[in-house]
């Protein structure tokens, strides 16, 4: 972490925008990329470098609106050509009815959720795109929740400034208790899923 930020501070504003943009687009597609820090690290630089909060903000929101809808037009893309039959054929008519239920019954919330969470937003995305959720609501609230979201790790960042002790704290802390949430939804889907099968 402390390498990155020494990387960070020899940049121009310039490049430290491109670099948040590029992070938040391509996470939305290569879900392991942590853009997460990346942006906590350029708000740690807001003020310092020429590096303004609105500015970052919106490369930020409109690298994961972009990287997020570019997932959601490749599953929807994806979604046409299994229904025509024409390949993939890891993925049938069936598996898309599956995820088309699972939208239909947590709706529009699971894209909401889906952008606080690291990890799931590229299989979210891409998700929606099979389940052919309306084009501008997806669009509309991917760009709240990402201002929204974007605009918070911009914020703490701008707050704990060049400590990196504090940094690397709110990360241990940030991706312990994501994980806790993703872990704890996983569990109680499996467990509808088993009481569903068996019980009921």
């Amino acid at each position: 972490m402390e390498e990155f930020y020494k990387l960070f501070l020899e940049f121009d504003a310039i490049y430290i925008y491109i670099i948040l943009f590029s992070f938040a687009f391509i996470e939305n597609i290569v879900p392991p990329l942590p853009s997460d820090t990346f942006i906590v690290l350029g708000g740690t630089l807001i003020n310092s470098n020429g590096l303004l909060f609105f500015s970052s903000l919106v490369c930020t929101s409109l690298g994961s609106v972009l990287g997020f809808m570019l997932m959601f037009y490749f599953g929807f893309t994806i979604a046409e050509k299994i229904n025509e039959n024409k390949f993939f054929k890891f993925l049938t008519p069936e598996s898309i009815s599956k995820v088309n239920k699972l939208f239909e019954k947590w709706g529009y919330g699971v894209i909401v959720l889906n952008r606080f969470l690291p990890g799931t937003r590229a299989v979210v995305s891409f998700c929606a795109g099979l389940a052919k959720m309306k084009f501008k609501i997806v669009t509309a609230i991917c760009f709240v929740s990402s201002l929204a979201w974007n605009s918070l790790l911009l914020y703490v960042g701008s707050n704990i400034g060049n400590n990196i002790e504090t940094i690397n704290s709110f990360f241990k802390t940030y991706y312990q208790m994501a994980w806790i949430i993703l872990g704890s939804l996983v569990l109680i889907i499996l467990i509808r899923f088993i009481y569903q099968k068996f019980v009921k």
